[in-house]
């Protein structure tokens, strides 16, 4: 697995290294074809230091639109959607209650738990203002225990793309709501997250042999 110093992070951040940010996430897995990464510790530690920078950044206007949009793209699978969109509502003052307005089949599909189709998440980007604004209200509810992390991504990228909260908030937000991670979520059988390094670290070594031949 790569490996980064936080000064290395911050640095990137900071001068607005687009491909070289792009380049860190590609090396955790943290993909733009809609994989779900596999979330260890290391990961999150990473997306953390990434989002904050990215945050203090923005509040002074210094942060490329390219940048924050990779950063977007690539790290909302990383969130937790439910404690994510609960600060979202508070801080855009949405007060909305009117699910009825939401689409059926986009309803019926997050109440299965972890359904997912990439009809409904076009869907989910291409709702008005208004209806999508009930649709965020509606996901922290109850009624919902739980959806794919595939629909993070449609959804963090309209609550960016619509300026619905500062920019350098959303982030801070995200940085203070990335998901339980794989080591965190099996507590002692965490070997996991080190038998998921140990196999990136094979596969880059295979690769590295081959492009030796």
């Amino acid at each position: 697995m790569m490996k980064f110093s936080n000064e290395d992070v911050m640095n990137a951040i900071l001068n607005n290294d687009t491909a070289r940010v792009a380049a860190m996430l590609e090396g955790f897995d943290l993909l733009k074809d809609g994989t779900p990464p596999h979330f260890t510790s290391a990961d999150k530690s990473l997306v953390s230091t990434m989002l904050g920078a990215a945050s203090a950044m923005d509040w002074h206007d210094d942060l490329a639109d390219d940048l924050a949009e990779e950063l977007v793209e690539r790290t909302a699978m990383t969130v937790d959607i439910f404690q994510f969109l609960r600060l979202v509502v508070i801080a855009a003052r949405i007060k909305t209650e009117d699910y009825d307005k939401i689409p059926e089949e986009i309803r019926e599909t997050l109440l299965k738990c972890n359904s997912y189709s990439d009809e409904i998440a076009r869907a989910i980007e291409e709702l008005d203002h208004e209806t999508f604004e009930a649709l965020i209200a509606f996901i922290p509810t109850d009624e919902i225990e739980r959806i794919s992390t595939k629909f993070n991504l449609p959804i963090v990228r309209r609550v960016y793309a619509e300026g619905m909260i500062p920019t350098s908030l959303m982030f801070a937000f995200m940085a203070n709501s990335l998901r339980e991670t794989i080591d965190e979520h099996f507590g002692d059988l965490g070997l996991l997250s080190a038998l998921f390094d140990v196999m990136r670290d094979d596969e880059e070594e295979e690769e590295e042999e081959d492009e030796e031949d």
